[in-house]
């Protein structure tokens, strides 16, 4: 996911509808339908499936986020890792 780091530590700019968990093994965020991350610069990260979603080191690992940086978009499925200046189509 574009910006999301893939190991260490990260925390989200904002976060509303959900949680984050970091351990040893890197970071976690999990999100109730319709709860979202934005990261620093304003790229929105939304869970669009009702029964929740997870990101887990960068990479959708339960459920499908709808990705929105100013001005583009797209939707990221389980299992889709991106690096940053990659999109979600």
């Amino acid at each position: 996911m574009p910006g999301v780091p893939a190991s260490g530590v990260f925390v989200p700019e904002v976060l509303s509808g959900g949680t984050v968990r970091v351990t040893a093994g890197g970071t976690t965020i999990d999100l109730g339908g319709g709860g979202y991350f934005e990261l620093r610069g304003g790229t929105r990260y939304t869970c669009a499936s009702a029964s929740g979603c997870t990101v887990e080191n960068g990479a959708v690992t339960v459920g499908v986020v709808d990705t929105r940086a100013p001005g583009a978009g797209g939707v990221c499925q389980v299992g889709i890792l991106l690096r940053p200046g990659e999109s979600c189509a």
